[in-house]
């Protein structure tokens, strides 16, 4: 009963006819409704019972882990508090991951209650397989609509949103193909697709259709173009850093005029300013600035700081549940294990964005310890771009970090397909059409480089005559 009490407490409050106008109350002295469900996600986090929350929503529906058929008074307990506690970790969901709780660190549990909720799908698909009841099915329905609804939230979350693409993408599918009886089940599992964005867009949702192949293609593909600009924001931190140590040495404002006529760069020089803002100007004039993704990349950078923590390792007793349940999905392997780096499994990619936010911290605090490690690229950088140009001859062309080449854009989109065997590339050909297109709506310069990279890779078929 205390369980079913504090859902109710935290579950969203349903928009009311009344208005404050109706109340004779003054408003300064109105409660804020959704400051007051923050601050009770907080209390419920911080005093302990998140992680209590958490475990007994990752327990099975009967003691025996059996299937319920003909619930006896037991196993209609067991039920109920997993119904209970899965309905109060839906509505916590949205509330751990709001500015105020993410400041308090409660959006690193959002972690532990996307696996618990991944656990209660897979026993949904595994009731479905072994063909239960109708009985037995309704039995679960309101703890499966539950954990749809706490996924919904969770996956407008980026570092999130990987890992339900990753390990919860097939279960999703399944349970959006669920008719019959089951309609109300079909809609929520639509909904969570809609907040990962795979069906917002009617063109890509038709060529992939329920394929899960072609539908994280598409989302590491979009991915891998936003890793992509942040590594080139990286370079050109690189090159500012040394080109202006180097120029600050030789004190010779003939050298920067020298470099502008090289160039065919016509910007007149003003005499005045610091030398470190004169070698930005006049010498990487040219280098993409990458506005049309500044603020994505801004907020998937902030969300992994959320998520992770400002420190490098998180606390023990908060990874305790989630290294349960990795022992207990370790023979599952992700979606994401045939792309390329970084996106070839979720702890590359976390590593590779949290590295990117600690070197661009290096930058921005100019700290005199730590300013030396701007003074190489990084090699997850180099790893990258390895991956995207094979070659290192076109490599040197495109991204120039060896050399000073100031007409340079840097300007480069590389599509990595998968590893895999391909025997048609029609429908990935329709993919690629799609994504290209809303990429040159968005940029400001033909200057772009295209490449297209197929790594550990077979082809057959009519893959040749669809390419």
């Amino acid at each position: 009963e205390a369980l079913c009490a504090l859902a109710n407490i935290l579950e969203p409050p349903k928009p009311s006819k009344k208005t404050t106008a109706s109340y004779n109350v003054s408003q300064a002295h109105l409660l804020n409704p959704k400051e007051t469900l923050i601050k009770g996600c907080v209390d419920t986090a911080e005093s302990g019972g998140l992680e209590s929350l958490i475990w007994i929503s990752s327990m099975p529906h009967t003691s025996g882990g059996g299937v319920v058929v003909e619930p006896d008074l037991g196993s209609v307990d067991r039920l109920d508090l997993l119904e209970e506690s899965c309905r109060l970790l839906a509505s916590l969901a949205p509330l751990l991951l709001s500015d105020t709780a993410a400041a308090k660190g409660c959006a690193r549990w959002a972690i532990d209650i996307l696996e618990a909720f991944d656990g209660i799908l897979k026993r949904m698909i595994e009731s479905s397989n072994n063909k239960e009841t109708i009985m037995a099915q309704e039995a679960t329905n309101e703890l499966n609509m539950n954990a749809l609804r706490g996924l919904v939230a969770l996956a407008k979350y980026d570092p999130l949103k990987i890992r339900i693409v990753d390990m919860s993408l097939p279960k999703l599918l399944h349970a959006k193909n669920l008719g019959g009886e089951r309609n109300d089940i079909s809609s929520a599992a639509s909904q969570v697709l809609l907040s990962l964005g795979f069906t917002e867009d009617e063109i890509t949702a038709q060529v992939a259709g329920n394929n899960p192949d072609l539908l994280v293609d598409w989302f590491c593909l979009q991915r891998s173009l936003l890793i992509q600009a942040m590594a080139r924001a990286e370079l050109r931190v690189h090159l500012i850093h040394t080109w202006r140590a180097a120029f600050n040495e030789t004190k010779n404002s003939s050298a920067m005029r020298l470099i502008r006529q090289v160039s065919g760069q016509s910007s007149a020089s003003g005499g005045s300013g610091d030398e470190g803002s004169d070698t930005e100007k006049d010498l990487f004039e040219n280098f993409t600035a990458d506005d049309d993704t500044l603020e994505q990349r801004k907020s998937l950078v902030k969300q992994y700081a959320d998520i992770y923590g400002i420190e490098e390792t998180r606390r023990s007793i908060d990874r305790t549940l989630s290294d349960q349940h990795a022992l207990l999905v370790n023979d599952e392997v992700g979606l994401m294990n045939r792309h390329v780096f970084p996106l070839n499994d979720t702890t590359s990619e976390r590593e590779w964005v949290l590295s990117h936010r600690r070197r661009l911290e290096v930058k921005s605090n100019a700290d005199p310890s730590t300013i030396s490690l701007l003074d190489t690229t990084p090699q997850r950088i180099e790893k990258l771009l390895d991956c995207c140009f094979p070659s290192r001859l076109l490599r040197n062309v495109v991204v120039p970090v060896e050399d000073l080449c100031p007409q340079a854009s840097f300007n480069f989109r590389a599509l990595m397909m998968p590893q895999r065997r391909y025997f048609s590339f029609r429908r990935e050909g329709q993919l690629l059409s799609r994504l290209c297109d809303k990429q040159a709506s968005a940029l400001d310069s033909d200057d772009v480089h295209w490449t297209l990279g197929f790594t550990n890779s077979t082809f057959a078929g009519e893959f040749v005559d669809s390419l």
